[in-house]
């Protein structure tokens, strides 16, 4: 499953991406790849 988002210099934004499993699972991984230029936070949660 990926979420790619655009972003853009100078600007703060906020996105939401809700995924809902059929079975549940008991190890994920998120990775995040972006410029050394963007700041950026996640937060995951079950």
């Amino acid at each position: 499953m990926s979420f790619p988002l655009e972003c853009v210099a100078g600007e703060v934004s906020s996105t939401y991406n809700q995924l809902t499993l059929k079975h549940p699972r008991t190890q994920g991984t998120v990775s995040v790849t972006a410029p050394s230029t963007v700041r950026w936070a996640v937060t995951v949660g079950d």
